[in-house]
């Protein structure tokens, strides 16, 4: 099942997740990380497993746009 993993901070969540695919028992494909801050720790160890990441500011947007925008990101990756 492909799967995208939101953050915001560390990643440590994501990381166990992203570690949990390697077993063939386990049904999800982390496809891509979205993130709401550029500087979160976590981006680099999406990066460090090759997950591709998407970063956009929420604040930025009202919550239908932010919807919008997150939507169009998880079409593109699932």
């Amino acid at each position: 099942i492909k799967t995208a993993v939101f953050i915001s901070g560390r990643g440590s969540n994501m990381e166990s997740l992203i570690k949990s695919t390697r077993d063939q028992n386990f049904s999800a494909l982390i496809t891509v990380i979205i993130s709401d801050n550029e500087l979160a720790p976590g981006i680099s160890l999406a990066k460090k497993y090759n997950v591709p990441v998407e970063i956009f500011d929420k604040k930025k947007f009202n919550k239908s746009q932010f919807e919008t925008n997150a939507q169009r990101i998880l079409l593109n990756y699932i």
